[in-house]
């Protein structure tokens, strides 16, 4: 859901049944099982679709998850959020994406959408995640060369037994806002996985 607080406004997002929220606990499960390979079943909590608060608006993602070593409690932000729709609300998600990336003052790192057309079988996956980029609009009011844009960094698509943009590599530093150490590193999810 998303809450305006100002205009008193709630919008409910509701699911259409059990494939959506399959799609996004398998997602995560998969994430989770790397992250225990490498000795760090601890390391991340599932904090699953808490409600999350904004300037002037609160949002509950599908799923998410938070680094427990430095982000130990409850209100704090997740590092990674999982957004699931069906194919024909991408931009909604996108919104929900970009909501995520601001809002949190950029502590969420890595987004997460996942469009699902059940009559065609297909899955469209959309990593986002906020880059700096060179400002293409530097004025006397505006003179930073750099600025923060939320990006689509990967687009994967499953349409029957066909898979294509993978592998789904997921940055360790940024799900545990630490570098990796020994036998840790990036979560990487090959065709294979999805």
């Amino acid at each position: 859901f998303l809450y305006l607080n100002d205009a008193e406004t709630l919008i409910v997002k509701i699911m259409p049944g059990p494939t959506y929220e399959t799609a996004t606990r398998e997602l995560v499960h998969i994430v989770r099982m790397k992250v225990e390979v490498m000795g760090l079943r601890r390391g991340l909590c599932d904090v699953g679709s808490a409600t999350y608060s904004g300037a002037a608006s609160q949002k509950e993602a599908d799923s998410a998850i938070r680094p427990t070593a430095l982000r130990p409690l409850e209100t704090d932000w997740p590092t990674v959020v999982f957004e699931c729709g069906v194919s024909e609300s991408l931009q909604r998600l996108r919104t929900d994406s970009n909501w995520w990336l601001a809002n949190s003052a950029h502590d969420i790192k890595i987004v997460l959408l996942i469009a699902v057309n059940k009559l065609q079988r297909k899955i469209h996956l959309e990593q986002w995640e906020d880059l700096t980029v060179p400002n293409p609009h530097i004025t006397r009011n505006n003179p930073n060369p750099l600025l923060i844009r939320p990006t689509k960094v990967n687009e994967i698509n499953l349409d029957g037994g066909t898979i294509t943009g993978t592998p789904l590599m997921l940055p360790f530093a940024k799900i545990f806002l630490r570098p990796a150490g020994p036998g840790e590193g990036d979560i990487v999810l090959s065709a294979q996985d999805l």
